[in-house]
């Protein structure tokens, strides 16, 4: 469960979400059943192995999460990940707030859980350019800067988005 997650306001809404999703796995897993030979394991699916995420309390943890700044403009993020015992700093550019982290570290997961190299997560996530709308980094018209957060006007949205510029 990723800790300190502004998508799921409390542990009761982390778990349903949860349980609606291995609801959709099962159904899935009888589809698939319904067709004969299947490769796919209801009993492997639903006993893997767990892997937490976030900032605080996880097996994937990020910590010292700040905005980088290029002649007093900000330009991205940087944030340690801690795997195994071991950190890493990690730059993202074009994009500020702490979604980015959450979805580097989602990948980070999901990467570390097939077995790939760390490093090489890290070189292709520092390439990767965020979304547009999504707390997005441009240059405007007589060197200002514009923050692009049109994707989504939800309440969560706006206050992360007034968390970030705190900073």
């Amino acid at each position: 469960m990723p800790k300190q997650n502004p998508l799921f306001p409390s542990l009761t809404a982390w778990c349903a979400c949860q349980l609606s999703i291995r609801r959709a796995a099962l159904i899935y897993i009888s589809f698939l059943m319904s067709f004969g030979d299947c490769a796919l394991s209801a009993k492997a699916l639903l006993e893997a192995k767990s892997i937490f995420y976030g900032m605080e309390n996880a097996d994937i943890l990020g910590s010292q999460y700040s905005i980088l700044y290029d002649e007093k403009k900000p330009v991205g993020i940087s944030f340690v990940v801690t795997i195994d015992q071991k950190s890493h700093e990690i730059s993202l550019k074009g994009g500020i707030g702490m979604q980015h982290v959450y979805s580097a570290l989602a990948a980070l997961t999901v990467g570390a859980s097939r077995g790939l190299d760390l490093k090489k997560m890290i070189n292709v996530l520092e390439k990767h350019e965020p979304v547009s709308g999504r707390m997005r980094v441009l240059h405007g018209v007589k060197d200002s800067t514009i923050i692009d957060d049109t994707y989504n006007s939800s309440p969560v949205a706006l206050h992360e988005a007034l968390n970030t510029l705190k900073v």
